[in-house]
């Protein structure tokens, strides 16, 4: 983090106490102030060397909007990564986890929390969009594991300091089968891959006596035409090559809006995330594209203490809200897998598209972080946990994320509008904690409050509900 960097550089400067001390209380009041309106602010990266000039020091707290944390596509390749686990005070490097001291992080409460103001009458929309949070299909529990809070931190294309009045709207649409099976066989050859023939599964439902879905008819065919009437497509599998003998999997039903690619293959030998996006980039240029592309990464950890981690490619853009969008649900999701010992292939690497299954619709009046936290505080979010919230209830991080509706199974898609989120993570109490060799791990839940102002919005019931 920038913070912590910054203070690593102080540090190695010679100046009295006083100077650095009244510097770092400079920088905190710089990230408390509000940042101007914006469209889209470029990260700013600020990696200080120790011979740079004190006065460029001082000057560089102005730029604390932004945080120093980010994989960009532009300079994927650093000579030191600044990967969110390896961050660590100096002189702690051999620390575990658990002792180490760890960067200040901004907590948020109910005193954060600021009413929304009614929108006048004459800018109201004679129509809401609308967001349907039921699920058909089982959710699980969204709790993400982590040894310190400082690592919720490593998604920048949000800030709390960032300021808009507006946010864009998107509706799902429904491609046709032949649009589908065009952007399929597009993938495959961008990766450089071929195939024999490719299977198509075709899916009817099947409703009992009172109208529920009780189970569901399969046909399989080898074009993408529907063999009958009332079925839809639901997925598209087939082995893939090249002419090297590379083998790969083509798999996921493109039905949920997206399609996977398993290459029997490795990125790296490195497990380092930066190692990974980086030779990701050099070797499947053709559909990671560095002069157009920015990337994001969400790393976390399983109850042994082993790395998880997901990297995302997206288009990036000038348009704020866009760019939020295109981060989230518009993007390329890359990784590798290692397998069992036992196994043939010990590693994969994995490329899932998401479908351009989306329109904008327009641009909506936005509620800032401190109004949903009022929302959030209120009762009126979206999670997967089930305890309550109350007055002393802290949120440890803030982000500005995209939900689309869930996914429909009986009709195999995804119906109504995608819409911008306030994701808030809370720290759940030590039963869900889990000791491992370099500290305690803990579990943040994530609840979720509409970015749209309510007056422009109408949520399922099922959104105010517990999964």
């Amino acid at each position: 983090m920038f913070e912590n960097d910054y203070k690593k550089e102080l540090e190695s400067i010679s100046a009295s106490e006083n100077f650095k001390n009244n510097t770092l209380s400079l920088m905190y009041a710089k990230q408390e102030e509000p940042a101007k309106t914006i469209k889209f602010s470029k990260r700013r990266y600020a990696a200080l060397a120790a011979s740079v000039a004190v006065v460029f020091m001082v000057l560089a707290v102005h730029f604390m909007g932004k945080s120093d944390y980010f994989i960009t596509a532009d300079n994927a390749v650093t000579e030191q990564h600044s990967q969110t686990d390896q961050q660590k005070d100096v002189g702690t490097d051999a620390l575990p986890y658990g002792t180490q001291q760890m960067p200040m992080m901004r907590v948020f409460g109910i005193g954060d929390a600021q009413e929304i103001k009614p929108v006048g009458s004459e800018d109201r929309l004679k129509t809401k969009v609308y967001f349907d949070g039921r699920s058909n299909g089982g959710m699980g529990f969204e709790g993400y594991m982590l040894y310190h809070s400082y690592q919720l931190e490593q998604n920048k294309t949000y800030s709390i300091n960032d300021e808009f009045d507006t946010l864009p709207v998107y509706r799902c649409i429904s491609l046709t089968e032949d649009e589908i099976d065009r952007f399929i066989k597009e993938k495959i050859n961008l990766l450089g891959l071929g195939y024999d023939r490719l299977k198509y599964v075709w899916s009817k439902p099947v409703y009992d006596e009172n109208g529920n879905l009780f189970t569901e008819k399969n046909i399989t065919t080898e074009t993408a035409i529907c063999p009958e009437e009332g079925y839809s497509l639901f997925s598209v599998n087939g082995n893939l090559s090249d002419d090297n003998g590379k083998t790969a999997e083509l798999w996921r039903w493109p039905a949920s809006g997206s399609v996977g690619i398993i290459i029997d293959d490795l990125f790296t030998q490195s497990e380092n995330i930066y190692d990974v996006a980086d030779a990701a980039f050099e070797k499947y240029s053709t559909v990671l594209d560095k002069s157009t592309m920015d990337v994001h990464t969400w790393l976390h950890y399983n109850i042994y203490g082993e790395q998880t981690y997901d990297i995302y490619a997206y288009e990036k853009t000038d348009d704020y809200g866009e760019n939020l969008f295109n981060s989230n649900l518009n993007n390329i999701y890359f990784s590798q897998y290692s397998y069992y010992e036992a196994d043939t292939e010990l590693t994969n690497c994995y490329f899932n598209f998401s479908l351009p299954a989306y329109s904008k619709v327009d641009d909506l009046p936005a509620i800032d972080y401190r109004q949903a936290l009022a929302m959030f505080y209120d009762g009126n979010f979206y999670t997967t946990y089930s305890d309550e919230i109350n007055e002393d209830t802290v949120v440890s991080h803030i982000e500005l994320v995209y939900r689309s509706p869930e996914y429909d199974m009986a009709t195999k898609t995804k119906k109504g509008y995608a819409l911008p989120f306030y994701k808030f993570y809370v720290q759940l109490d030590e039963s869900y904690d889990s000791e491992t060799a370099d500290g305690t791990l803990h579990t943040y839940a994530a609840y979720y409050v509409c970015a749209i102002h309510p007056e422009y919005v109408a949520l399922d019931e099922s959104y105010f509900h517990f999964n």
